[in-house]
């Protein structure tokens, strides 16, 4: 038989026990948390994008970039300066607080610190984190960057396209699990600069697109201006031949015009003209220029002066 002094010493032991069980569920909370987990990282990117993206701060040198599309739309063509504003356009709303896209970075943390449960049975963290640009939007970034020094002579590092912070921050489980970082100490200055990179990997493509277009219009012109130049220098050609045509004939008329004695008196002089006008001619189109063309048109121009001055000289023979 049980005495009332035993059912009050039992009626004790659930009390202690749902106590203990209580302390056990806060801490296993805690413990299931892990600063290094995936999900973990992946929370603690969520959170960086996320502080990034309230961010009221613009990069100075990012709003430089809508002064230099402006100007660059003041100077360009007319058929060009369309692209440019519609770029400046899209800059602009990037730059006035259009929605980060996290999937343009590259954000990785390492060097995880578990610095034990907080007062919420959450996890105390501090990790490393860097933040880079992603390698599929590097290209319209390092596209930019040479716009950016050939055509307005940045520096090469003139904008800021990493960043590496130092974190306090802490993990909660919420529903369902799911892990988030409920707080950090990622300061404005650090959102900002991450809020820069995410930004030049949006503007990047936009920026670029009307200088490349502009790019691709003077490539244009100038092959139809060599194609211009070139039907020129086949014209020209033609012309110069035909001209040392024309004076070969008449220097033959003439020669045949002199009498048999006076031919047979010149001929030796004759054939040393013909070697030395023919020398004389290949080494004025060689030294006027490289191209075949110009010296081809420079050489039969010659021949053909060299040729009219020899039949004025024989037409003194009687």
């Amino acid at each position: 038989m049980v005495s009332r002094r035993s059912w009050g010493l039992l009626s004790l032991v659930p009390a202690a026990m749902l106590l203990a069980g209580c302390g056990e569920g806060a801490g296993s909370a805690s413990s299931a948390l892990s600063c290094s987990s995936q999900a973990s990282v992946d929370a603690l990117k969520r959170h960086v994008i996320s502080a990034a993206d309230a961010s009221e701060s613009t990069n100075p040198q990012l709003d430089q970039l809508t002064s230099l599309l402006r100007y660059s739309s003041d100077q360009a063509d007319t058929d060009l300066q369309p692209a440019f504003r519609n770029a400046l356009a899209e800059v602009e709303r990037v730059l006035a607080g259009g929605r980060l896209d996290g999937q343009k970075l590259a954000i990785s943390a390492s060097e995880f610190v578990d610095r034990g449960a907080s007062e919420d049975s959450g996890k105390l963290c501090w990790a490393r984190v860097d933040v880079g640009i992603a390698s599929d939007s590097s290209a319209p970034v390092s596209r930019m960057i040479t716009v950016l020094t050939d055509v307005f002579l940045w520096d090469r590092e003139a904008l800021n396209q990493r960043a590496t912070v130092e974190l306090f921050y802490t993990l909660t489980a919420g529903a369902a699990q799911a892990v988030t970082v409920s707080e950090s100490d990622l300061s404005a200055n650090a959102a900002t600069a991450i809020r820069g990179i995410a930004q030049i990997t949006q503007i990047a493509p936009t920026f670029v697109a009307p200088f490349e277009a502009a790019e691709q219009a003077k490539e244009r012109r100038e092959r139809e201006l060599e194609a211009a130049q070139s039907r020129l220098a086949d014209a020209s050609l033609g012309e110069a031949r035909l001209s040392n045509s024309r004076m070969d004939a008449e220097l033959n008329a003439t020669w045949e015009r002199l009498t048999e004695p006076t031919r047979n008196s010149l001929q030796q002089q004759q054939r040393q003209w013909i070697r030395l006008r023919n020398a004389r001619c290949a080494v004025e189109g060689q030294q006027y220029s490289a191209d075949p063309t110009e010296i081809a048109i420079v050489e039969s121009r010659c021949l053909a002066r060299e040729t009219a001055n020899r039949i004025n000289e024989l037409r003194r023979y009687k």
